[in-house]
């Protein structure tokens, strides 16, 4: 099953190879992915099983461990996904009551997919759109921040002497 993997494949393909597989997908497979976090980050686990014709049932669990830069410090943060997810695959859109309870439809209008990219969309939609530490718990730098002391404002007030050179004038 691993070469289904990363070719562009027809569903009809998919669906005649309609098994239950496990893969290591590594980052250098996941280009968007590769962008969206730290370059130590390993690869995403992907268990998954094909039944069906049409539409042809995906069922799916995408479990790793991402390293992303924290919004807050820039220090790395590890992130776990983990995600189910069950699709009913299809080249044309199918009534909601049609499909089996607890599937979501996804429509492929040119009947071709690459199940890698199908992945890495799920993991991405996993990662926290500003990810951050929990509050107090940042590294380094966000300390560093905190005990610099604020220079005292230096007020000007260029008219102060003005009351008094009105006063001696008079």
């Amino acid at each position: 099953m691993s070469a289904l993997w990363f070719e562009k494949l027809p569903l009809a393909t998919l669906a005649g190879d309609a098994s239950a597989g496990s893969v290591e997908l590594p980052l250098a497979a996941l280009p968007r992915l590769a962008e969206a976090v730290l370059p130590d980050t390993g690869p995403v686990t992907v268990s998954c099983q094909l039944s069906g014709d049409q539409p042809l049932l995906l069922d799916a669990r995408v479990n790793g461990r991402v390293r992303v830069a924290c919004q807050r410090c820039l220090e790395p943060l590890q992130i776990e996904v983990d995600d189910e997810l069950h699709l009913a695959l299809s080249t044309v859109d199918i009534d909601s009551e049609q499909l089996p309870a607890g599937y979501e439809l996804l429509v492929v209008p040119d009947g071709e997919l690459r199940l890698a990219d199908l992945m890495e969309d799920e993991v991405l939609l996993e990662l926290p759109l500003a990810p951050r530490h929990p509050a107090g718990e940042c590294g380094a730098l966000t300390g560093d921040l905190e005990q610099l002391e604020k220079p005292a404002a230096e007020t000007t007030t260029p008219f102060s002497g003005l009351a008094d050179m009105l006063r001696d004038r008079h």
